[in-house]
């Protein structure tokens, strides 16, 4: 449904209030838009961008040149690793 047709019935004939609401309807189009991408950065297995921000935060060097899936998957494997296995780590 569009803007404009969640206006009363009277505004539908002017030229001024439809032309601000498809101006508004393109906005609130790039603006969803923007939010999905946003949202998909909070998933590793969708994450794009926002690889970096994961990399940084666990220690691994970022390299852009690596496809998105090799990225992803040292990212989880270091989330869920807990490092080097030691003889200490396997007494305890």
């Amino acid at each position: 449904m569009s803007l404009i047709e969640q206006l009363p019935s009277f505004y539908l004939n002017s030229k001024y209030v439809n032309n601000i609401m498809e101006c508004d309807e393109q906005e609130l189009k790039l603006l969803i838009e923007a939010l999905e991408d946003l949202r998909n950065q909070l998933y590793v297995g969708t994450a794009t961008w926002g690889l970096e921000f994961y990399e940084r935060d666990l220690g691994i060097d970022v390299d852009i040149s690596k496809p998105y899936e090799e990225r992803r998957e040292s990212i989880k494997a270091k989330m869920i690793g807990q490092g080097t296995t030691t003889l200490q780590m396997i007494k305890d």
